[in-house]
């Protein structure tokens, strides 16, 4: 896990301690999300690389999308972890999005610009910001931490049964 993530983790795990329930479900969802759009992204980058390579195998971008994907796939899992996301679950996110990425281009790399319009700005800046977004969701929980202290009568979350 990378230290940022490490970090990340341990003070999403602060932040479920001292929360409220709605404050936890609330953080816990943006970072499940926040894993969900690297899922998401990893697969776009993944459709790319194999049509780079059906393409022009020794293109230098092939290399770059590789990287791309691998770098996303492993966010996406360790932050779907800190969110309680399961590896099963994780991997059915990026088939998922995978299979539905496939059906919109008819299964044909002629079609990619498709995916390269919906997909690219959003995964660009993914892949440039993603772990700014982590610390933002982070933040934003301890700000609503602190104000929650400041009123009294706020319940714990309780652990499922």
């Amino acid at each position: 896990m990378t230290t940022f993530l490490k970090s990340g983790a341990a003070a999403v795990a602060a932040m479920m301690l001292a929360a409220t329930s709605a404050q936890a479900d609330k953080l816990l969802d943006g970072v499940n999300n926040l894993a969900h759009e690297h899922m998401i992204c990893a697969a776009y980058t993944a459709i790319v690389t194999a049509c780079l390579i059906q393409k022009e195998p020794n293109d230098p971008a092939v290399a770059q999308y590789q990287t791309y994907t691998g770098n996303l796939l492993t966010r996406g899992l360790q932050t779907g972890k800190v969110a309680g996301v399961s590896q099963k679950a994780a991997e059915a996110r990026i088939s998922i999005a995978r299979e539905e990425m496939m059906e919109e281009i008819e299964k044909t790399c002629s079609n990619i610009s498709i995916l390269l319009h919906k997909h690219a700005n959003s995964c660009k800046a993914l892949l440039a910001n993603g772990p700014e977004r982590l610390q933002a969701l982070i933040t934003e929980a301890e700000k609503d931490a602190a104000a929650a202290k400041q009123k009294p009568s706020q319940g714990k979350r309780k652990p499922l049964e």
